[in-house]
């Protein structure tokens, strides 16, 4: 998405996705930005997913820091099983 975005407007500084700390069920991811306030965004973006892949998952913003040219937020993402009206983790 963004890839085609800046081939429109290419002084737009795109988002950073780092993700790391992988394990079969569960994973943490840093992003980066230049704009700030975006991590509720990020959340719904990321459940949304979920959503739409059948995955569902539980995120949760585990640090957030204003940092020079914008923030810095860090994730942890856990995928879950519905299990009549309950979640059991995987």
């Amino acid at each position: 998405m963004h890839e085609t975005i800046t081939r429109y407007m290419p002084e737009l500084v795109v988002p950073n996705f780092e993700i790391f700390d992988e394990k079969e069920n569960e994973f943490k991811f840093n992003y980066k930005s230049t704009r700030t306030g975006l991590s509720s965004m990020v959340i719904d973006l990321i459940t949304g997913l979920g959503k739409k892949f059948k995955t569902p998952c539980v995120i949760n913003l585990i640090e957030s820091n204003a940092i020079e040219n914008g923030a810095f937020d860090r994730f942890e993402v856990s995928r879950y099983k519905l299990i009549g009206f309950s979640c059991a983790y995987f």
